[in-house]
């Protein structure tokens, strides 16, 4: 696998309904699928599928965060969001440099429920963050690249249940 297949968003709908709409109802039935895809540094990723019984799908990957035994968060990233969130993997893994004229920078990208990736300038050269709500861990690049991969998996999923 190259270190950055960005997959592109074709035909593949994984249905817009909201994981928040999947909030169990009285008398209603919710299927949740899921495959763990792996972990590193303290970023999990699942690929998941929610259904129920009104005929709503939902589909994407859930990004776990544990900063430490007292903060962690999980984001769920709908499979639309997947293509631009790994081209802001590759983005930010392409700054080798800082792109400013000031000290210090930082590039970052944010997915609807706040799953945030950061590249930012540190004594020891190009630094990354990734943060879920209030829960982050500082990565290197060999972390992001296996997130990416991760992702992929997901998409890879995704798109064979279309």
């Amino acid at each position: 696998m190259s270190d950055l297949s960005i997959p592109t968003y074709g035909s593949a709908d994984s249905g817009s309904v909201s994981p928040i709409d999947f909030e169990p109802l009285a008398g209603s039935v919710i299927v949740l699928a899921y495959d763990n895809v792996g972990e590193v540094g303290g970023v999990s990723i699942e690929a998941r599928e929610l259904r129920n019984d009104r005929g709503g799908v939902s589909r994407g990957a859930l990004a776990g965060v544990k900063q430490d035994e007292y903060r962690s968060n999980n984001s769920f990233i709908k499979a639309e969001e997947l293509p631009e969130l790994l081209k802001a993997f590759s983005a930010l893994l392409a700054v080798n440099s800082n792109p400013t004229k000031f000290s210090n920078f930082e590039v970052k990208y944010k997915t609807h429920e706040d799953f945030e990736i950061i590249a930012f300038n540190s004594r020891n050269g190009i630094s990354y963050v990734v943060r879920s709500g209030t829960a982050q861990v500082f990565l290197q690049r060999q972390h992001l690249l296996r997130i990416v991969e991760m992702l992929n998996v997901v998409w890879k999923k995704i798109e064979s249940l279309q």
